[in-house]
């Protein structure tokens, strides 16, 4: 089903989204496969369209503390702004969080990962306001294809912390 402000183009599940020129607010549509034995159930995406130059502004990090790291790469590499330096931890579910300094309204988050031209991460992005409770705004992978910074956008909500928790690559 067609969403109602934009329009769908692509082959399952390559799929792409281009909203109607002007349109910001929510959206949605359904689709669902046909594979050989049947259909499969049907699937809702939503999406918030947002003004993309309202999530342009780069804000400090006060600090980051992760769940652990070897020696040589402790949190405080991965916040440093320099690509030769990086945070490490081998242990699966393992996870680094930057403190924003006072609760800021984000809508994005910038990642450069190691070797990240050569490997491709599976990793999720939650947010807090006050450290302990943290709440899923994003699931996902790395392109798998850059050692740059890569960005990720989330719905925008008020946060003090971010946390990335890597799940494997």
């Amino acid at each position: 089903i067609p969403s109602e402000n934009g329009t769908i183009s692509g082959t399952a599940p390559n799929l792409m989204y281009n909203p109607d020129t002007g349109y910001l607010g929510p959206d949605s549509f359904t689709f669902n496969s046909i594979h050989g034995t049947g259909d499969s159930n049907v699937a809702t995406v939503s999406i918030t369209v947002q003004e993309p130059a309202s999530c342009t502004t780069n804000l400090p990090i006060s600090g980051a503390t992760a769940s652990g790291s070897e020696s040589a790469r402790p949190p405080s590499n991965a916040i440093d702004n320099n690509f030769g330096t990086r945070w490490a931890n081998p242990a699966l579910g393992s996870w680094i969080r930057a403190e924003l300094g006072s609760i800021q309204n984000i809508c994005s988050v910038d990642i450069a990962w190691y070797k990240g031209n050569a490997r491709q991460y599976h990793f999720v992005i939650s947010t807090s306001t006050d450290g302990v409770a943290f709440t899923n705004v994003f699931s996902g992978d790395s392109s798998g294809t850059t050692e740059s910074s890569e960005k990720y956008i989330i719905p925008a909500t008020d946060a003090r912390y971010v946390r990335v928790t890597i799940n494997g690559n």
